[in-house]
């Protein structure tokens, strides 16, 4: 409770400090469902940090104490909470699937308030999966069964905004106006600003698109009246989307791009600001751990010595004992003796303390591989799925095989009802270094494709040189001049019968009639030189026929170091390999290039990252 107190206040350190003091209570009281129930607000908690990956790892972690007979309702609210972080990946097909089996779980419990919660999560989804009748459908389905049960929370009025937008998408707008006016005569009189100023900026945007300039300019005015009024940096940033949209719905795209030069600018400012706080968190924790384990080590010394001078002192005075009663003649004996236990005990002393080093260094070595175990399961998470891979090209196989547990190299697909869209890209360095790198290019392609809608392969390359040339800040700093990568995009129309194809040093090939058919890439990586000679990616499209086959993938395959004579494979044998392997089933495919790959490097180390693709017209 006191948790859940801190973060509705947003003081997420104090609210994750009590959090995880519940989680160890109820881990030691053996309190399944509590377990789940604090693992359940951890999620919450990273999920609006937009942690989304950890919010993840908690959230699947929340699931694992239940029972799924006795704990339905546990095992919908959390399946809800996941497709709410899948959505905010931008990845609504993936929310769609745990909604729906959230839905399934609500229906059997006849849960109405949750069915209603689900519905209104499942309708935004849908709308930014770009099914829009599919939510109307859905939306005034739920408005009825609202009605009916004379429910009045946020939520159900959130569903008003939600089928307001639809019906502005289909340019319906009087239906627009309806919606949204009773979502704002709910929040005006529940005195929410913070929405009030989101409905004024959503109604200046239907008037002035339904050409009522008068109202347009009358809800314009109270959105930056209301926006201005907190000058902190990331609401600069909401009231200037606002303008740059209310600009563009009036035509005036020259004064919304001087904009947008702004916008730039403020976002730089507040991600350097999270960064930095962000990275000063992380180095004080760091610090403070650091401190305490060089205070235990200094403690452990000390008690060592103190207890090895009261060992001596006890010596001392019974070997003065015995040299009194004894003769001299003992007494070459006795000092004999006193030199070997000297001896000993700093033997032990030594042995101690190689023995606490290689403890030390064993559990660093630990530590590293379990953070790069976790940066697996990171870059896995952000990889298509085995599922998604198979539904957007069924003839298909992949060989991934990074060269040390994270990998530089990674692969993107697309499926729309038009055309396959697929890409392999290897990316500067592997290891933990090349894994950041692919994080970061993967991050803008998805951004490229899927928000900005760019489908011509040249323009794609175009946009992501750009992107990646800021991202990396090479315009400012010499230390990133080197980074970039090396990629192909295919794009396959089915009903043309067309591949639109463009690619930064990476060539693919086609097999047609054990026939090889080589489309040569440009000469060019993506990156610092690329961006600042201002060279111009080009696109090719070529005919396909069916049963050719086409294979892409990234240069660690060919490079590999193997054979008899310890040589590189080279191109001209793996593009003899394609020839041989193109007539069998993709699964066998699979087999042919795994086995050649790991029978030609035998011994050797592996030299680079490798991804192969190949998928059947």
């Amino acid at each position: 409770m006191i948790g859940t107190a801190y973060k509705n206040i947003k003081e997420y350190d104090s609210c994750e400090k009590y959090q995880k003091a519940g989680l160890k209570l109820y881990e030691k009281i053996n309190d399944a469902r509590g377990i789940s129930l604090a693992y359940n607000g951890l999620g919450i908690l990273e999920k609006n940090r937009n942690n989304f990956i950890k919010s993840l790892e908690y959230y699947y972690k929340a699931i694992e104490p239940l029972d799924k007979e006795k704990d339905k309702g546990r095992y919908a609210t959390i399946y809800m909470n996941i497709g709410i972080v899948y959505r905010n990946l931008k990845n609504p097909k993936r929310a769609l699937d745990y909604y729906k089996s959230c839905d399934s779980v609500y229906q059997i419990l006849k849960d109405t308030a949750g069915i209603i919660k689900n519905n209104v999560n499942t309708c935004t989804a849908l709308k930014e999966f770009g099914k829009f009748e599919e939510a109307k459908i859905l939306g005034l389905h739920t408005q009825k069964i609202i009605e009916l049960n004379g429910s009045k929370n946020s939520g159900a009025f959130n569903l008003y905004e939600i089928i307001a937008g639809i019906y502005f998408h289909e340019k319906n707008y009087p239906k627009a106006e309806q919606y949204y006016l009773k979502r704002f005569e709910f929040e005006a009189e529940m005195g929410n600003q913070s929405v009030l100023a989101s409905m004024y900026e959503s109604l200046a945007l239907l008037y002035k698109q339904w050409g009522k300039e008068f109202l347009a300019d009358k809800y314009y005015k109270l959105a930056v009246q209301n926006l201005s009024k907190n000058r902190d940096t990331k609401t600069r940033l909401a009231l200037l989307n606002l303008k740059i949209d209310f600009l563009k719905s009036g035509g005036n795209f020259k004064e919304a791009l001087e904009l947008h030069e702004e916008k730039y600018k403020l976002n730089d400012s507040i991600f350097s600001m999270d960064l930095t706080e962000k990275i000063s968190k992380m180095e004080n924790d760091i610090s403070n751990q650091q401190q305490k384990k060089d205070l235990e080590l200094l403690q452990k010394n000390q008690a060592i010595k103190d207890l090895e001078i009261k060992r001596q002192r006890f010596f001392n005075y019974g070997l003065v004992i015995v040299v009194l009663l004894i003769v001299v003649f003992v007494f070459f004996i006795l000092r004999s003796l006193r030199v070997n236990k000297l001896i000993n005990s700093e033997l032990n002393i030594k042995n101690k303390k190689v023995e606490e080093q290689n403890s030390i260094i064993e559990e660093k070595n630990k530590d590293i591989i379990d953070s790069i175990n976790y940066a697996q399961r990171l870059q896995q998470i952000l990889l298509p799925a085995e599922e998604e891979f198979k539904q957007a090209l069924p003839a298909s196989f992949l060989y991934f095989e990074p060269k040390d547990i994270v990998s530089g190299d990674f692969y993107f697909i697309e499926r729309t009802e038009e055309f396959a869209f697929v890409s392999v890209v290897d990316c500067t360095g592997h290891g933990v270094p090349g894994a950041i790198m692919s994080m970061v290019a993967n991050n803008l392609l998805n951004k490229v494709v899927r928000e900005k809608k760019l489908t011509k392969p040249a323009e794609i390359l175009q946009e992501l040189n750009h992107e990646l040339y800021y991202s990396l800040k090479q315009n400012v700093s010499q230390k990133t001049a080197s980074d970039g990568m090396d990629m192909a995009i295919c794009v396959f129309y089915p009903a043309k019968m067309e591949l639109h194809f463009g690619a930064a040093n990476t060539s693919i090939y086609i097999v047609r009639d054990k026939k090889l058919i080589e489309l040569k890439p440009d000469k060019m990586g993506l990156g610092k030189m690329a961006f600042e000679n201002n060279f111009k990616f080009t696109q090719q499209i070529f005919k396909v026929e069916k049963n050719d086959m086409i294979y892409m993938g990234t240069d660690g395959y060919a490079d590999q170091f193997g054979g008899e004579r310890g040589k590189k494979m080279m191109k001209k044998n793996m593009q003899k390999l394609f020839i041989d392997i193109a007539e069998l089933p993709t699964e066998k495919q699979f087999s042919v290039v795994k086995d050649n790959f790991t029978g030609w490097k035998g011994n050797l180390g592996q030299v680079d990252d490798v991804t192969v693709l190949g998928f059947r017209i």
